[in-house]
């Protein structure tokens, strides 16, 4: 099996924090909202429905108990709106 060297360490993979703050830095500054199959922004009230969005990334987060669960989706619009869906799960 081959090798693979220099791996760099993602900081930004390492809380959800960091991955919030690391996706508002690399563009993705609006919020969405999940509301009736579709996602509202919080920057401009605006509904999109899952046609209008693409899933550029998903990211699960587990912590040491149950209420520290969450996902983290990156989306961007139809018109060029970039931003990030938080989903905290302490509900399982």
């Amino acid at each position: 099996m081959g090798q693979i060297h220099n791996i760099q360490k993602l900081p930004y993979l390492e809380s959800v924090s960091a991955c919030v703050q690391g996706s508002f830095k690399t563009g993705y500054t609006e919020k969405f909202i999940p509301w009736n199959g579709g996602y509202i922004s919080t920057v401009t009230n605006k509904f999109y429905t899952d046609k209008q969005i693409t899933i550029i990334s998903q990211m699960h987060f587990e912590g040491n108990c149950r209420t520290e669960i969450a996902d983290i989706t990156l989306i961007e619009t139809d018109d060029g709106g970039k931003g990030i869906v938080y989903r905290r799960l302490d509900n399982w």
